[in-house]
């Protein structure tokens, strides 16, 4: 699970299927049953609306410029841990999260992209990837530091996972999100058209209280 980073609102991540693309696709924002939207990146849909190829291209200038502030990591040191648990204690969804479960799900995470201030080496933002580097990776926990939100960190994470050389074979990238971070999720050509799929989730507690 994963925050807006934009107006401190929750983001889900994903499971999904797949679609072929048509040039020009967008996304409806249809609901669910349960109030979650899933997504799903097509890499052979191009969007070429004007607002769009804008988007990236200003999205490209802010990246520039933000590699004079910030690093992206693929490792955490012990410190960067702990603040990114303590990321996780600032929201609803995420703060039952422990601190050795955060260490064993990253020691287990295939990829994950961090941002960190290069002046104190504080992070700043964070995502993470589940994937076979083949036919899906699905994007988890994408967060931004409160004080950072608004300055565009989550639009440069977002894009570092789908330009990622690691990730250059995937066929589909994947996550859900609440209806309203539809429009978010458009400007990097997600779409929810997947015909009758839902989300599907077994959660041990539950089975453990029957």
């Amino acid at each position: 699970m994963a925050e807006d980073p934009r107006r401190n609102r929750r983001i889900f991540d994903s499971h999904g299927g797949t679609r072929t693309g048509t040039k020009n696709t967008v996304a409806r924002g249809a609901t669910h049953r349960s109030g979650v939207t899933i997504w799903h990146h097509d890499p052979t849909v191009r969007l070429e609306r004007p607002e769009t190829l804008v988007f990236r291209f200003l999205l490209g200038m802010m990246h520039i410029e933000m590699r004079a502030a910030y690093d992206i990591l693929e490792h955490l040191t012990d410190d960067q841990v702990v603040q990114l648990h303590a990321l996780y204690q600032g929201e609803w969804w995420s703060r039952d999260r422990q601190l050795d479960d955060v260490r064993h799900m990253l020691a287990n995470t295939p990829l994950l992209v961090a941002m960190v201030d290069r002046a104190d080496r504080q992070l700043v933002g964070f995502a993470r990837v589940l994937t076979d580097c083949t036919y899906r990776a699905i994007l988890f926990d994408l967060i931004v530091h409160p004080t950072r939100r608004g300055e565009g960190l989550g639009d440069v994470l977002v894009r570092t996972v789908l330009d990622h050389p690691r990730l250059a074979s995937v066929k589909n990238f994947e996550l859900y999100c609440r209806p309203d971070l539809i429009p978010y999720y458009n400007r990097f050509g997600f779409t929810d058209e997947l015909g009758d799929l839902r989300l599907m989730r077994f959660s041990r507690g539950d089975v453990a209280a029957r």
